[in-house]
């Protein structure tokens, strides 16, 4: 069963003013909090459903994708063999209700959602969903369609697939590694990682024509989120190579991304997690980041969602051993029992760091600020997380 819990990040992880924020941020080093909160309860389900029933070892390819402000589209896009065609359904979290939308055109193995709410001349109560698949198995007439109104009511349009889908199936994995919207919404840029390279493409919403813009990477994790304020893209940053990997906030101007030869950098990048929130466990720790979120709230203000995994070892111990006995039955054997090989035992924890920040002009320096707002944890261990949309 799937459940949707919904927070209020203004409240959650804004101070009232920026100016409160930066006085937080002023504080002794020594009475500041150096770890974030932590959410020991989420909010009762806005709602709960229980997927399509499978077999005991089908495979499920469920997905949530968020459309616009409010909707959350709920599609399998797998075939079933007691079900002809994908399913989908769309839930309203203002409004608290279901809308029935049509299946999707074709099944996917891969999904992956991308959600545009300012595609030419939509509003922001009409946003699109364009769904690719990335399956090794994907087929070009059928892999790429987008989610949008028309005459008042949803349709899903099967759309060209793209260049790097071009390979007879079945072809090596390929990963999207970022994308954005740019041109007033009406290019779509998505960068991918293929066994043979990396590259860029372009794709024009009006047209449906794709096209190569170069053999490199748009520089970022994810998703870049357009602020009309400062009429710039703002991402997130993950250093791969960093053995403790830090993401970044950074700002970048790709307005004139389809016909650059090289790709963009960063005008500004800002370390938003404090030192604390790696806090956890003992000697030998190793710290991955499996999933970053970027939430657009409107006029600057941002939530991030920054999935962190730290496992760490510690020498097994006697008081570890479970097996010693007193049973009298064991003075019959002659010989003692050889001693097992002591072994490490490995730990692990999981959990998500929710981070409000806020992206401005800066009025007395003339460039660019990161006021970053309040920070909440949550533990994976209270509830399972699929999603942060």
């Amino acid at each position: 069963m799937y459940s949707l819990h919904c927070i209020d990040p203004l409240k959650l992880l804004f101070y009232p003013s920026s100016a409160q924020a930066r006085e937080a941020a002023a504080q002794d080093p020594k009475t500041r909090k150096k770890k974030p909160s932590i959410i020991r309860r989420l909010p009762k389900p806005a709602m709960s459903f229980h997927p399509w029933p499978d077999g005991p070892h089908s495979p499920r390819w469920d997905s949530f994708s968020l459309v616009g402000r409010h909707g959350v589209v709920l599609a399998d896009y797998s075939r079933k063999c007691n079900r002809a065609a994908p399913s989908a359904a769309l839930y309203d979290t203002g409004r608290g209700v279901f809308a029935s939308i049509p299946p999707p055109n074709s099944g996917k193995v891969h999904p992956l959602g991308m959600s545009f709410p300012m595609i030419q001349d939509e509003t922001e109560d009409d946003p699109s969903l364009y769904v690719i698949d990335l399956s090794c198995y994907a087929e070009m007439d059928t892999c790429f369609e987008v989610l949008a109104r028309r005459d008042g009511a949803w349709c899903w349009r099967t759309l060209p697939g793209p260049p790097f889908l071009s390979h007879s199936a079945p072809r090596p994995a390929i990963q999207i590694c970022s994308y954005t919207a740019v041109d007033d919404g009406s290019t779509i840029c998505i960068s991918t990682i293929m066994r043979d390279g990396i590259c860029t493409y372009a794709f024009d919403t009006a047209s449906h024509a794709w096209r190569q813009l170069g053999q490199w990477a748009l520089p970022f994790h994810g998703k870049a989120e357009y602020v009309p304020e400062l009429k710039l893209w703002v991402s997130l940053l993950l250093d791969y190579g960093n053995p403790l990997p830090s993401p970044r906030l950074g700002v970048f101007d790709l307005s004139a991304v389809d016909a650059a030869q090289h790709p963009p950098t960063p005008q500004r990048a800002w370390d938003y997690l404090g030192p604390g929130s790696h806090s956890v466990g003992g000697d030998n720790k190793h710290t991955s980041i499996p999933g970053l979120h970027l939430v657009n709230l409107g006029s600057g203000k941002f939530c991030i969602g920054t999935h962190i995994s730290i496992t760490w070892s510690r020498p097994c111990t006697s008081g570890d051993d479970d097996m010693s006995t007193t049973d009298d039955s064991s003075s019959w054997n002659s010989e003692p029992e050889p001693e097992m090989p002591m072994m490490d035992i490995i730990r692990r924890e999981d959990f998500l760091v929710l981070t409000g920040v806020e992206v401005k002009r800066c009025s007395s320096c003339e460039g660019l600020q990161m006021i970053k707002h309040k920070s909440r944890r949550y533990d994976f261990r209270l509830l399972p997380m699929v999603a942060v949309l």
